[in-house]
């Protein structure tokens, strides 16, 4: 019988196979060679607008709970945005490195900003879309913002999007629950592949992926919303916010 090949890596003064890191590190680390993550541009001091549009009045809210919903909403945007550009930077630098397992401080950066940006964006836009709803303002009439995105149906985009965010936030509850078991949980919540990411589907075990272009275009979601608000809030929609009659609806006909 043939013995089978491990990749090697020098860490440190020794040297341990690469597949040896998967379990103390991330799941499928030694599949990862490439990073297919677009590149975006993070937001210019959205919240320093939007601060400048309250000042002036010019927020279109009829209490401090809307204020504080619209603050939220652009703030966690943002964040997700930032996170984004930071962790992309991270997880290229990791994967060009000649021996990866000398830089695994940059994997776990990276790690920690695209669990910020999923949790955040994740955040964001549901907090917007509940937001809204709650006022009863069609959530297609604020903005161009792509709704096939934001949708709650299983295994759409943004079901993913959630789900890889309850195993960020749950994920001690997750280790815990394993070793009440005697299970063995995934090294980390979330974990790269050359195209995306992944991590674990509570209700079956199985894997569950979100691919960068995907992230990309829910964080371009957020990037439309923040955008909205602190810079170019339709006048239509500052009237319906404030209960006043819809400035782009036709005159009603004489009878």
């Amino acid at each position: 019988m043939s013995t089978p090949t491990v990749k090697s890596a020098s860490i440190g003064k020794g040297s341990f196979g690469i597949v040896v890191l998967e379990w103390f590190v991330a799941p499928r680390l030694s599949a990862l060679i490439s990073c297919s993550a677009p590149e975006i541009i993070s937001l210019a001091n959205p919240i320093g607008r939007l601060m400048f549009e309250g000042v002036f009045g010019n927020l279109p809210v009829k209490n401090d709970a809307q204020r504080t919903a619209i603050v939220q909403v652009c703030r966690r945007s943002s964040e997700a945005i930032a996170a984004y550009v930071n962790g992309r930077r991270f997880l290229i630098d990791f994967v060009n490195s000649p021996i990866k397992a000398d830089n695994l401080q940059a994997h776990a950066e990276a790690v920690q900003y695209f669990e910020t940006c999923i949790s955040s964006v994740y955040l964001a836009l549901n907090m917007w879309v509940r937001h809204f709803n709650a006022i009863g303002i069609p959530v297609p009439d604020v903005s161009s913002v792509n709704r096939r995105n934001i949708v709650y149906a299983p295994n759409a985009v943004f079901d993913r999007l959630r789900m890889i965010h309850n195993r960020v936030k749950h994920f001690d509850e997750d280790v815990e629950e394993a070793m009440v078991a005697g299970n063995t949980p995934p090294s980390s919540p979330i974990w790269f592949v050359n195209d995306g990411i992944e991590s674990t589907d509570k209700s079956n075990g199985s894997s569950v992926k979100l691919n960068f272009q995907e992230l990309v275009e829910v964080l371009e979601d957020a990037r439309q919303i923040t955008l909205m608000f602190a810079e170019r809030l339709p006048e239509r929609i500052r009237a319906r916010l404030r209960g006043e009659s819809d400035p782009a609806a036709p005159s009603p006909q004489p009878p």
